[in-house]
């Protein structure tokens, strides 16, 4: 009895920039007991928004057809985090929530925002702590990151002080420390 072995094709969907799919096997390949297993698959440019298409010859019920969801190619992981807005980092009132609540952007070594990384947060913390003040409220020191970005909200300090600063940490969310970044001293209030 003659079995015919399905196959199953993989391509990246078109995109802005000059990237492409590369493999170290053939960009076809068989499945073998209903799963195929693909091995260096890789992007050759930076870039964001990033779509893989699946198509197989096996007739399934709906579509033989599925893509992934967009994600970045970036140079390695999250490597920096960075301020959008200087002055995230300014005067602030005590038991006032800041002015300008940090607004932070996660990127690789090439400088590129980690578009597509969303299952990260950012945890602010207070690293130097002159007056004994309480950074607050405690749900608000945790930011989840979306699109590269982690907007902070509502972030205040209970009492009035000089030279608090802020630790930012990146973690992916089970936990995982990535990177810490200390910032400069919070205002004078």
């Amino acid at each position: 009895m003659f079995v015919k072995k399905h196959q199953v094709t993989v391509s990246l969907l078109e995109t802005d920039d000059l990237a492409t799919l590369r493999s170290n096997q053939s960009m076809t390949i068989s499945w073998d007991n209903g799963e195929a297993h693909y091995d260096g698959l890789f992007i050759n440019e930076v870039g964001d928004h990033n779509v893989l298409t699946f198509v197989t010859d096996l007739l399934l019920p709906g579509s033989s057809k599925c893509e992934s969801l967009p994600f970045s190619v970036g140079i390695g992981p999250a490597a920096e985090l960075v301020f959008l807005d200087e002055t995230s980092v300014g005067q602030a009132l005590g038991g006032k929530a800041f002015t300008n609540q940090p607004c932070i952007e996660v990127r690789d070594k090439g400088e590129n925002r980690l578009v597509g990384e969303n299952n990260m947060l950012i945890v602010a913390a207070l690293y130097s702590n002159p007056s004994n003040g309480t950074l607050s409220p405690d749900n608000s020191r945790y930011a989840p990151v979306r699109e590269g970005i982690a907007q902070f909200r509502n972030l205040s300090i209970d009492k009035t002080g000089i030279g608090y600063r802020l630790s930012f940490t990146l973690m992916k969310r089970d936990g995982e420390h990535l990177i810490e970044m200390k910032v400069a001293a919070l205002g004078e209030g």
